[in-house]
């Protein structure tokens, strides 16, 4: 979950993009729910390259159904059932390998 306006959401992208070059997507699938319209999300990922989906003009589904009570970013790993598995705030070099050796506990 995020919004281009939130300094760490912007920040984590390298590091998200990363989860991606490190898990590949045979297995995975990532997805981005951003509060942005389309035509903001599009222009700012001109700027900010991003490996993940994107679904914009996501504020009805993020305060619906998810009511985002964890604050921005957000991030939720989800297993095929649809039952999160483990979820994050932003992720940065502190964090980083720990996060990278949990979704690997979750793959196996």
């Amino acid at each position: 979950f995020w919004f281009e306006g939130c300094p760490s959401c912007v920040r984590e992208i390298p590091d998200l993009n990363d989860l991606v070059d490190i898990f590949g997507n045979k297995d995975i699938y990532y997805l981005a729910i951003g509060r942005d319209s389309r035509d903001d999300v599009l222009s700012f990922l001109n700027d900010h390259p991003w490996k993940f989906d994107q679904i914009s003009d996501g504020s009805d589904l993020l305060d619906g159904r998810f009511e985002n009570i964890w604050g921005y970013p957000t991030t939720l790993v989800v297993n095929e059932s649809g039952v999160i598995e483990y979820s994050f705030g932003c992720i940065n070099e502190g964090n980083k390998q720990e996060i990278i050796e949990k979704i690997k506990s979750l793959l196996n």
